[in-house]
């Protein structure tokens, strides 16, 4: 729920590194704890790994699958209304972010059906998303930069060329496991 903040009222909040984030000064902060119930599990590979292929919407779909999964079997039936009024998106991109879910392979999803035949709410399975083959870890050499990312010509810190010698070509470089 927004909340209106008076113009006056702001000389007695803080701004913290955040753009909104006004926390009063007199209030401690608290610390998150992870209470029974109050908190689901989401495996770092569904941000990490599959972050860059589902996106925001993904992860968001994903991470309400979660939120609603029995323990232990990690099933769950929200509906597509459900899951499109928490994230308030509209019912076509849930639709369209669960396909992409299953095709990634991170959910499965069965149609059922109530006691007349008629369709209900799909249940989602939450699979593991540990990917199967762990792709190769770049060496990143220092400067941050990764042996296929180097610059054209030998650059001094400040990011200008240097006049002094040719630029060195990059070496194929092998990972090592």
């Amino acid at each position: 729920m927004a909340t209106h903040i008076a113009e006056s009222t702001i000389v007695n909040y803080t701004q913290v590194n955040y753009t909104h984030a006004l926390i009063p000064t007199d209030t401690p902060l608290q610390v998150r704890q992870r209470r029974s119930g109050q908190y689901c599990w989401l495996d770092t590979a569904v941000v990490a790994t599959y972050g860059p292929v589902i996106g925001a919407y993904g992860v968001a779909v994903y991470a309400v699958l979660a939120q609603h999964a029995k323990r232990h079997v990690e099933t769950c039936y929200p509906s597509i209304g459900t899951i499109a009024r928490l994230l308030s998106l509209s019912r076509s991109t849930v639709k369209k972010t669960l396909r992409r879910l299953e095709a990634q392979g991170l959910i499965a999803v069965q149609p059922r059906q109530d006691g007349q035949g008629d369709p209900t709410s799909n249940l989602y399975t939450l699979l593991d998303p540990t990917p199967e083959s762990t792709v190769p870890v770049l060496e990143v050499v220092e400067g941050g930069r990764s042996p296929e990312n180097l610059p054209s010509v030998t650059t001094e810190p400040t990011g200008r060329a240097s006049d002094d010698h040719e630029p060195t070509p990059p070496q194929p470089t092998t990972l090592s496991s």
